[in-house]
C-alpha cells in the first residue's frame, strides 16, 4: 500500500493545501492478481476516480485519473500483464 497525503513522511507527498495532511488516499498493488486499486484514506478528504467519488476500494487501470483534493494524478502502472517487478526473468540460454 502506498499512502498519498500532504505529510512529507508519506510515500507520495503532495504539497497542495487541498490535500489532507494524513493518509488522504491509498494506492494498493495486489501481486497475486497483478491488480491495482485505489481507496479513500483515513482522513476526511475525498478521493475521486475518473470524476466519480471513491468510497471503497476500486480497481485502477492504465490512464485512470485519480483526484486527491484539487490535485489530479494520471495513473501509469510500471508493471502489468507483460512485466512484474517481483517475477524472476526467464533464464537466457545461449546457442
Amino acid at each position: 500500500q502506498s499512502f498519498i497525503g500532504r505529510d512529507q513522511s508519506l510515500p507520495i507527498y503532495l504539497s497542495d493545501e487541498s490535500v489532507s495532511r494524513g493518509k488522504h488516499t491509498v494506492l494498493i498493488f495486489d501481486p497475486v492478481h497483478n491488480a491495482f486499486y485505489v481507496r479513500p484514506g483515513d482522513s476526511g478528504g475525498l478521493t475521486y476516480l475518473n470524476g466519480e467519488l471513491v468510497n471503497e476500494a476500486r480497481p485502477l487501470k492504465s490512464y485512470d485519473m485519480v483526484g486527491v483534493g484539487a490535485v489530479k494524478l494520471l495513473f501509469i502502472p510500471l508493471c502489468g500483464e507483460q512485466f512484474q517487478w517481483m517475477r524472476t526473468p526467464a533464464a537466457v540460454t545461449s546457442a
